[in-house]
């Protein structure tokens, strides 16, 4: 332990940059909750999907998860799964509202939280990679609650510098 923070210190003497941590919320599966203002949506799982991910449209009109740092079609997300779903089976998800994430996501109320590099994660904004597209999917109300813009998920389709 102190060899990695004598190693960090020595970092910032000499002027190294440190990338950010990061850091997905750790969303509670089982705590998922539409919220009454949400708009739903729904489809079929392209592959496994878990209450809490964010979700995109596939070619083929399946859903599957949301990837900041993959490409244009990947990065563009439909909402919030609110419940599980597994390959071939219906997913159903939220656009638009306050949505429950959970205690344990512990979001910084005022934060804004966007898609991450992680297939289906959620992150803070501060934590943007360079060449990341940014969807901003909400700002945290509550530890466990995220305001979801009335509109819907905002997909910038713009690349981070």
């Amino acid at each position: 332990m102190m060899l990695l923070l004598g190693l960090a210190g020595l970092a910032l003497l000499i002027g190294w940059a440190c990338a950010p941590l990061q850091i997905d919320l750790s969303v509670t599966a089982s705590q998922v909750r539409k919220g009454t203002d949400g708009v739903p949506g729904r489809g079929i799982a392209a592959a496994t999907i878990t209450a809490g991910q964010p979700l995109y449209r596939l070619a083929d009109d399946t859903i599957g998860l949301c990837d900041a740092d993959g490409d244009a079609t990947t990065s563009l997300c439909l909402g919030i799964a609110v419940h599980g779903s597994l390959a071939g089976q219906a997913i159903e998800w939220q656009n638009g509202g306050s949505i429950t994430i959970g205690a344990a996501a512990t979001m910084t109320v005022g934060e804004v939280y966007i898609t991450s590099d992680t297939a289906g994660g959620i992150r803070p904004i501060a934590d943007v990679d360079a060449g990341d597209y940014v969807s901003i999917l909400g700002v945290a109300s509550t530890a466990a609650i995220l305001k979801m813009p009335v509109t819907g998920v905002f997909n910038s389709v713009v690349i981070h510098a």
